[in-house]
């Protein structure tokens, strides 16, 4: 099969699905990057409705320790807005020197929008165009690898997933997601000095950039064996330089502003003792963690629906390393460092939020609906966006009412 100009010619991109993978069965699936924006502008606008709508319909049910009033800027995205408008604080006893765990890029952004916009509106606006963006990015990626069906298929399994809420919240969620959906298909084209930019900009955007800065080199190397070792050595260490660039300005930055090498890991120590904090208050209540009253009371939260959803995408992942089937086997260490990156710090406190986080792990996502394609079955496609859409239409409610929701 001919490959587009400039694709890394390898087993892994030229492999296809069999033709009874391509669709459900009995089903005509409009396919096209036109009806794979079409499906994600859909679905995001349905979804910002109604956080919008529950907002206002509120009263006493609105967390104003969490939430703002205004329609998607709760939780981080109230930090978010501070940065716009303050920047980071000038030295180490500023009670915004916490913030500096929120990383520049996306203030940088809404910055310019925020002198004829209110600065909450810039970050909610940058966030939904970037989700947008980065469904065309997935689609376009998946149809080379699977095929023009199944792309939209995935598509409309990633944006009725219950963690692409925060796509309409003022949060990194939908921009780290386009940057990911791009760089994996500047990779499969063999585009490598562009998708290394691209991760260089991640990591300014959030932390987890860095699990899609270690893919760059490192696909670079193992994709091009043909070539020899020193060349590709110094390419991994050259492509490894820029795509970790915007994280190590940042560093530099902070080394500059507050005189130590670890602000960062401070700051991040007084996000950890706010956590330990909220388990004295449970165990002070009388409520054990981990004790069957705990289990009991979290079963019916979004927590422990996440924590479920979660489990899923970590066997995803962990499959993914040993049958990716077309997709290539080390596009799956950007979802699996990811989970890592959110499950290690404070022996799992977080794993609540891998749902929010793993949004960037679109290898998941499409190797999920591989497997789906091959029950050709429009009841089960239908029944999970179903669960998953009404799901999220829950979360959009609770999160705009500063609830947590992951």
């Amino acid at each position: 099969m001919k490959q587009p100009k400039g694709t890394v010619e390898t087993a892994s991109t030229t492999e296809r699905l069999p033709l009874e993978y391509s669709g459900t069965r009995g089903a005509q699936v409009p396919t096209g990057i036109a009806t794979a924006i079409a499906c994600a502008m859909l679905f995001r606008g349905l979804i910002f409705a109604l956080g919008v709508v529950s907002v206002y319909t509120a009263e006493a049910k609105f967390n104003p320790d969490n939430a703002t009033g205004t329609p998607w800027v709760a939780w981080d995205g109230i930090h978010y807005v501070t940065l716009v408008y303050q920047g980071y604080a000038p030295d180490m006893d500023s009670a915004r020197f916490p913030l500096i765990a929120f990383f520049p890029m996306l203030p940088i952004l809404a910055r310019p929008l925020a002198l004829v916009l209110p600065g909450a509106a810039a970050l909610v606006l940058i966030a939904n165009i970037c989700a947008v963006v980065g469904f065309g990015f997935l689609y376009a990626w998946a149809k080379e690898l699977v095929g023009a069906r199944i792309a939209i298929m995935c598509v409309l399994i990633m944006s009725t997933f219950p963690g692409a809420v925060f796509f309409s919240a003022a949060l990194t969620e939908g921009p780290f997601f386009m940057m990911v959906s791009m760089a994996l298909w500047m990779l499969q084209r063999g585009r490598f000095w562009p998708a290394a930019v691209i991760a260089a900009l991640a990591t300014a955007l959030r932390p987890t950039g860095v699990a899609l800065a270690a893919l760059i080199p490192i696909y670079y190397f193992i994709q091009l064996p043909q070539l020899p070792f020193g060349k590709r050595a110094a390419m991994f260490v050259l492509l490894g330089f820029i795509s970790c660039s915007g994280g190590m300005l940042y560093e530099a930055f902070l080394w500059n502003r507050y005189g130590v090498h670890d602000a960062y890991v401070q700051a991040q120590h007084k996000w950890e003792e706010g956590d330990k904090e909220m388990i004295k208050q449970e165990a002070a209540e009388g409520m054990k963690r981990y004790s069957l009253r705990f289990f009991i009371d979290r079963a019916g939260r979004p927590q422990a629906w996440n924590r479920v959803v979660a489990l899923v995408l970590v066997i995803i992942t962990v499959v993914g390393f040993f049958k990716p089937g077309p997709i290539p086997k080390a596009f799956f260490l950007v979802p699996l460092l990811i989970f890592l990156m959110t499950y290690i710090p404070n022996n799992g406190l977080r794993s609540s939020s891998i749902i929010r986080y793993e949004t960037a792990g679109v290898p998941i996502f499409l190797l999920g609906t591989i497997w789906l394609a091959k029950f050709q079955r429009r009841g089960v496609l239908i029944t999970l966006l179903s669960i998953q859409l009404l799901m999220q239409c829950y979360y959009a409610i609770l999160f705009s009412r500063g609830s947590w929701v992951g």
